[in-house]
């Protein structure tokens, strides 16, 4: 809320009237009851009666019958008002109110626009003359606002990235032809196995092969990194991603190296 310059030149009585109002303010019937939160408290028409009283005792009088509606968005609204503060005296100062529309259910817009009228006049009061807390408009202080959610944001979701299908292993239909990258002991519970690295040559994919055969352990070993080999394919899955072959027979190509 926001003050504007007098409208005329007698500086001095719309305070005096101000500072009159002011005095001649008395407490304010709470003739309103919360049922939710079990505590009385002042309506708008209570606080709206006593101030109106209070300002004419001072020689003031108020004009709230300038205001707007503005749209602020979907199903959002702010109530645009201008409040004109008149001494006896022909002074005059100008307040400007910004207060929300609020549409729910079982409750229109127009409804919602007079809800706002009221609350927003009798809060502007309320602070021009320092009346005591516990003011609401009818519904606003008794309505129970425990359920209450915000209107969603008007926005898209952002589509989720398609997962990347899991390369499918080769085929277990003959020998396939490997690069054997290297090759890795592993041991537990008195188990051995070895892992080797390798890439296959026709989809270019990169996948383990283990070797569980005892006799082959040493040979898969002693494999040469950068080598093609021809792997008969045991068993085959897919395992986070990546190709799990097993094996226990692969022949060198010779002559066939490609760099490592």
């Amino acid at each position: 809320m926001s003050d504007s310059k007098p409208e005329t030149k007698d500086i001095g009585a719309w305070e005096a009237g101000m500072v009159q109002a002011a005095r001649a303010l008395r407490e304010i019937k709470k003739d309103g009851n919360n049922t939710f939160h079990k505590y009385q408290y002042a309506t708008a028409e209570a606080v709206l009666d006593a101030c109106r009283t209070a300002l004419a005792a001072g020689g003031m009088a108020v004009d709230a019958s300038e205001w707007d509606i503005v749209s602020a968005g979907e199903n959002t609204f702010m109530l645009h008002q201008t409040m004109r503060i008149v001494h006896e005296s022909g002074e005059c100062r100008r307040r400007k109110i910004v207060w929300p529309v609020v549409p729910e259910r079982g409750r229109p817009l127009d409804k919602a626009v007079a809800v706002a009228l009221t609350a927003s006049l009798a809060y502007a009061v309320r602070g021009m003359l320092l009346a005591p807390r516990g003011i609401g408009e009818p519904d606003m202080s008794a309505r129970d606002d425990r359920e209450y959610q915000p209107p969603a944001a008007n926005h898209k979701p952002k589509p989720k990235p398609k997962p990347k299908p899991a390369a499918k292993p080769p085929a277990n239909d003959g020998p396939s032809k490997m690069v054997f990258n290297g090759a890795t002991h592993r041991e537990s519970g008195g188990v051995e196995w070895v892992e080797i690295n390798a890439t296959d040559t026709i989809s270019g994919e990169n996948m383990t092969i283990y070797v569980r055969d005892p006799q082959m352990l040493g040979a898969a070993q002693s494999i040469e990194p950068g080598e093609l080999y021809e792997v008969d394919i045991e068993a085959s899955k897919t395992k986070n991603g990546q190709s799990v072959l097993v094996t226990e027979r692969w022949r060198k190509l010779p002559h066939e190296r490609v760099p490592a």
